[in-house]
Parts: structure tokens; sequence; C-alpha cells
């Protein structure tokens, strides 16, 4: 625009400045001059509409020449400037200039917590609709343009900032917000290229060390480079869904807790029945429960722990499955194209796995399990449906690499289905919002099969259908304002009275998972454990149950109706009887105090009776 501007200046100027050199005549035949005011003023309504009259005298030929050439000239002018901002306009580079101080005051101005979110594919949009779902501000950075473009289209609870960038620049970031410690809770870098999210990871920790810093990686070489500078989260979706895999194997009740705990949004696709040891009195029970709460159909089955697995597609997920299921010395078939990899292993079947002769070398009649595990939905798909015709009792996993086949696969009916993206946005939401479950799943592995099977009869029979869900109540005066002013009073709140609800049986519908109290981790508590001050309760059952757990801590009324007993109605009576406990208790403590000054009266007098005998 430098051009167009300084040639609108420069023709306003002459045209100005001519103006007030040309004599004209008033109306008494006095000559006269233009001021450079009245010059100015009339230039500048000639120019834009042609069209006020002559001021403040009528004009002399000499003038009208003058005005003759100025009309024309400043048109032309306008007409050169006005062409040049809106090709200014629709170019590309301006647009998002223009898009880039709108997101950086945007930025500035913002004083709610949020998370940044650099790339906005599958993992991205489910990330984001999780996060705005809690009431969380996300920002999001992603190189494509028109995935930017559909974020204003979809519903999100909370408000989304989006950027196209190159957020693997650390400028980039600072725009984002990395550096407001007070309000960015974490960074999330989501890029399919493992490099890029080293960038990320490592511009973060340079720029804001203490934040948060999770990223997506399954190269094994940048994994070990993440880790060496103490990268706080790295997601492999190969390796969780191999871990998860192996878990149902091995501990299926502790699996199918888990994979509840975790999978809290979403409606899960994998249903896999739970088989209890049937020495255990808590078999049917737990079972029954499962069939209710998984709503299990006749279709699925237990992960087989024994039997010859056929793998299909050797590429990382492959061989993360393979080297998995080899630490369990369970036995496994490969089967690829020999042109797409160099170093299969010993014994593997030269094809893709479609072909019904293919699987049979691979001995698809005596397999046990079956995992088709290449880049290529349609291939996989193809591959699930033609195991199945050859052998019924397989326990088929497919792997799902484009959501709009979601569909197909539900179709195909693979007893699990890796979900890379959804597995990936379900571990960071719960790595990054919910903590203390994180906390709690590294312990449920150490937990006893007994323990295991009796926590999972009481989730299921406490949700009775029901999705469970967890939450977490702090002990201080901004998570529970209410308990922390009971306790402060030196009133006795055990666990088992803060689960009473007598709206759902006086027992509650939820269960304590764990309290965290000074840094010690107590599982699975007795009920009758009393509540301290800075303890963080994880509890687990219902929706509506959380909702009422969670008015309790905050409404002193209701608390003392579950723990003092307080069974007035009357808001006034209410407070009378909380006076009545404050005197009563008060009065004991001054009776304490004073049968103790008392007693050290009576010591001080003892002592000195000693010292004079």
């Amino acid at each position: 625009m430098r051009r167009p501007l300084i040639a609108l200046i420069v023709v306003y100027a002459i045209a100005t400045f001519v103006l007030t050199l040309i004599p004209g005549v008033d109306p008494d035949g006095n000559p006269w001059k233009m001021s450079i005011f009245q010059a100015f003023y009339f230039v500048s309504f000639m120019g834009s509409t042609i069209g006020f009259g002559e001021i403040p005298y009528p004009f002399t030929d000499e003038q009208r020449y003058w005005v003759l050439v100025c009309i024309y000239t400043s048109v032309i002018s306008w007409l050169y400037t006005i062409g040049s901002l809106l090709t200014l306009i629709q170019e590309a580079t301006f647009r998002q200039s223009v898009t880039s101080q709108q997101f950086s005051r945007s930025i500035r101005r913002l004083k709610a917590p949020f998370f940044i979110i650099c790339g906005y594919g599958d993992t991205g949009r489910t990330l984001t609709k999780g996060l705005t779902d809690l009431g969380y501000v996300v920002v999001v950075l992603d190189k494509k343009d028109d995935d930017i473009k559909a974020i204003p289209l979809s519903d999100f609870k909370a408000p989304v900032y989006s950027l196209t960038a190159d957020f693997s620049v650390p400028e980039t970031l600072i725009r984002a917000g990395i550096k407001k410690r007070k309000y960015c809770e974490g960074i999330v870098a989501l890029s399919p290229d493992d490099h890029t999210n080293l960038k990320v990871a490592v511009a973060t920790k340079s720029l804001n060390q203490d934040l948060l810093t999770v990223t997506r990686a399954e190269d094994e070489n940048e994994i070990a480079n993440l880790k060496s500078f103490h990268t706080d989260v790295i997601i492999n979706s190969h390796e969780l869904f191999a871990e998860r895999l192996v878990a149902a194997m091995n501990n299926p009740t502790g699996e199918a807790i888990a994979r509840w705990l975790i999978n809290q949004q979403q409606v899960e696709l994998e249903k896999v029945e739970i088989l209890e040891d049937p020495d255990e009195d808590a078999e049917e029970e737990a079972e029954n429960a499962s069939n209710k709460s998984n709503n299990t159909d006749s279709s699925t089955h237990a992960v087989p722990h024994s039997g010859r697995w056929i793998i299909c597609g050797y590429g990382k997920f492959g061989r993360i499955l393979k080297d998995h299921l080899d630490a369990q010395q369970v036995e496994t078939v490969i089967i690829e194209e020999s042109s797409n990899v160099s170093d299969l292993p010993e014994g593997f079947i030269d094809g893709k796995g479609t072909e019904a002769d293919t699987l049979e070398k691979a001995g698809i009649y005596e397999a046990v399990g079956l995992i088709a595990g290449t880049k290529d939905d349609a291939n996989n798909l193809s591959i699930l449906l033609t195991a199945k015709n050859l052998n019924d009792r397989l326990f088929t996993v497919g792997r799902l690499n484009e959501q709009n086949n979601l569909l197909l696969y539900s179709s195909a009916k693979p007893n699990m289905t890796l979900r890379n993206r959804q597995l990936m946005s379900d571990a960071i939401l719960t790595r990054i919002t919910r903590p203390l479950v994180t906390r709690f799943l590294r312990e449920l592995p150490k937990l006893s099969a007994k323990r295991t099977r009796k926590l999972y009869s009481r989730i299921a029979l406490l949700t009775a259908g029901e999705k469970p869900i967890t939450w977490r109540i702090g002990i201080n005066s901004n998570d529970a304002p209410a308990i922390t002013e009971t306790i402060e009073k030196n009133y006795t709140i055990t666990l088992k009275q803060l689960l009473r609800n007598p709206l759902s049986g006086n027992a509650g519908r939820a269960c304590c998972l764990m309290i965290r109290r000074s840094g010690h981790l107590e599982i699975m508590p007795d009920e009758d454990i009393e509540l301290m001050l800075n303890d963080e309760v994880l509890l687990c059952g219902t929706k509506s149950e959380s909702r009422y757990t969670k008015w309790q801590t905050h409404n002193i009324e209701l608390l003392e109706n579950n723990v003092l007993e307080n069974r007035h109605t009357i808001p006034l009576l209410r407070w009378l009887e909380r006076k009545e406990i404050a005197k009563v208790t008060a009065r004991k403590a001054a009776e304490a105090e004073a049968i103790n000054l008392m007693d050290q009266e009576e010591s001080t007098e003892t002592e000195i009776i000693e010292e004079e005998r």
C-alpha cells in the first residue's frame, strides 16, 4: 500500500498548494487567495464526492481550470488506491497477517486456564472436544489452513483460538501463550512427524521448563531423545494398545477397570468378557455385573493367552505387538509382503493376509487370535472377514487408520479395535486433566487378583449398568469448604459419611478408589477412615452421585444432615441447631482445658511437697 498512499498524498498536496497560489475575486471585486485550510477542505470533498460548490466565493476561470485537472487526477489516484487495497485484501499473506495479529491480541487478553494443541488432525479434534467439554480453553496450531478453517464450524463448549502457522518455530509457540505461566496448563504436540514433535518439546522446555509437555512419538530414536531431557508424557499409541492387549490376557478384570476409568467420554468398541477364577466366591457376581455394565454380546470372548496368534502387517505396529507377545511366550506368525519389509522374522508368510490361502499357510484353523494391523483399512477389513469365515472361533483385532471407516469396522465386529487417535486422546486427556486417575492406574496392577475382582464387582454393582465415572475431592477450602469448616471445628468426618446419600440408599452409589495424604497413597481405603485436611480423595460411581457428593462438600446444611445428623428441615432450626452444637463443643473444650489446668496445678503442688520433704 505504500505506492498508492504516496501517490494519493502527493496529488492532494499539489492540488492544495496550487489552489493557495491562484488568485480569486470576491463579490466586491477585491482579489483574495485561499488559505491552506480552505484549499485542503475543498480538495478533500472534491476528490471524494465532486460537488459541494465553490467556496468561500465563486472561482475564477484560472481556478476552475486547475480544479478540472485536480478532479481527474484525484479520481485516478483514488481508483489506483482502492484497487490496490482490494488486491491486497485478497492476498493470502495479508489475511494471514491480520488473523495472526488478532490471534496474538486474543492470547494476550486471555485470563483463563488453557492448553496448547499443536496439530489438529483426528486426534487433535478429539482432544480439543474433550478439553472444552471439561471447560478448558484450547489454543490450536496447525500448518494446514483447511483444518483450521473448520474450527469455527465445530460445536465446542469453551472458546477455541486457532492459528495457521508452523508450530515448530519458537516464535509461534510464544505467540500461542507458552510463557503465560499463570494460565497455560500444558502443551500437546500431535504432529505425525516425530521430529517436529521433538522440536516442540525442546522449545517448550527451553521457554517454560515447568510446563506440562505431552508429545506423540513412535520412532525409537526420537523417543530416546525426548526422554533425555525429561519430557513429561510421551504417547505411543501402538505401545499403549499392545500393553492393553497383554493386560487383557493376564489381568482381564484390571484391564476392564482401567478401560472404565480412562474412557469416560466415549462409548467403547471393544468389549471383553471378564472370566473370573472359579475358586473365588465373587466370580458370579462380577461376571453378572460385567454383562450389565458392558452390555456384552454373545460374540465376545476372553483374550486367549495361549495358542497361535497371526499378525498381518509387520510395520511399527506389528513389530511392537510381536515383541509384547513374545515376552508373554505366545506363539506368533507374521504375514507380510517381502517386497515391503527387509528384516522379516524367520517363518513369516509372504502375502497380504486378504487371501484365504495365505491365512491357511499361517495356520488359521489352529490359531486362537488374529491381528489385522496394516496401514490400509480396506485390507484390514478384508483380512477380518476372510479370517472369520475360515475360523469363527478366532479372537480378532482390527487396526482403524481413518476415522471415516469406523462404521465399516463396526459392521465387521472385531473383538478389539485399535482406534489410534481415540486411544491417544483418551490417554492424554486422562493424564493432563485427571492426574489422580493416572496415579491410581499405575498402582492397579499391584493389587492382588482378589482385591481387583472385589473392586470390579463393587464398581459394577454400584453403577448398575451406567457408565462409571471418577471425580476428585480435595479436602481444602476451595474444593470442599463445608468439609473443611466442619473438620476445623474438631468434628470427625469419615469416608463412609462422605459417601452417604439418602437419595440413593443410605450407602450411596459411589466408592473410594484412593486417598492421597502427604504423598502417601491409600488404595481402596476402609470406609471408616477419618478424612483430614489436604487429603485428595478419588471416587468412582455414577454421574448423579458425583453431583450429589460435590454438592455436599459445598453445602454445610446438607453435610450436617449426613454427618452431624441435624435432621431439621427448616433453615432457621438448622442454624439454631448448629449454634447449640457449637456452644456444647465450646463448653466441652473449656471443661477439658480447666481439667487440664487443675491437673497441672496438682502436679506442681505435688512436686513442691516432694521437694520440701
